[in-house]
């Protein structure tokens, strides 16, 4: 880089210095500046790219603002790609442990009855955060597994913990969990009657 190809900084900035609009020569640019020895060479001095820490001469605040707004594109987009599958793993977890679940007991006095109440108020509300940040298409997949297995293990014992689970598919999409939900237990009543 030669002085012939500072000419092109705004004469406004020249005039200050120099006088007849003249380009300031890359040595007076530099000893100018109270970081001098931080500005790029080449590199007009501005609050887009005046440096705040040393980096290579090639190197402006506003490449390092681009590189991270990159890195961070990329990282949401890694994040969203492993949600569908990271919420299937979740709530496939929360079914074994409603699975073997002991029913909560009625009375207050029972510790583990104080116990199995917190834990259920505790994954209800887990459920229902991760249920809200889903999008329909997953709630309404969830909802169909969650069905499907509640026809197949309808135990005596995690029911409560089941109704639980109904009522986060209710408040996280009420429209779904009623497409979904209402028919089945309507068939069920019409040709099964209640369960024993």
């Amino acid at each position: 880089l030669d002085d012939t190809e500072l000419k092109e900084y705004p004469k406004g900035y020249a005039a200050s210095r120099y006088p007849g609009n003249a380009s300031p020569s890359l040595t007076d640019l530099r000893a100018s500046s109270p970081r001098a020895d931080l500005i790029p060479i080449g590199e007009f001095p501005s609050f887009q790219n005046y440096p705040g820490a040393a980096r290579p001469e090639s190197a402006t605040v506003g490449d390092a603002a681009m590189e991270a707004s990159k890195e961070k594109i990329s990282q949401r987009r890694m994040v969203t790609s492993l949600i569908p599958d990271w919420v299937d793993q979740y709530f496939d977890a929360i079914l074994r442990w409603v699975s073997t679940a002991s029913k909560p007991e009625e009375t207050t006095v029972s510790l583990m009855g104080t116990i199995e109440k917190t834990v259920g108020l505790v994954v209800g509300k887990s459920v229902e955060q991760v249920l809200t940040q889903s999008d329909q298409p997953t709630i309404h997949r969830l909802c169909t597994n969650f069905a499907d297995w509640i026809e197949g293990n309808m135990l005596p014992d995690c029911a409560k913990h089941m109704a639980m689970m109904t009522q986060c598919f209710a408040r996280a999409d009420a429209a779904t969990a009623t497409d979904v939900l209402v028919p089945r237990v309507y068939k069920r009543l019409i040709t099964r009657g209640p369960p024993p």
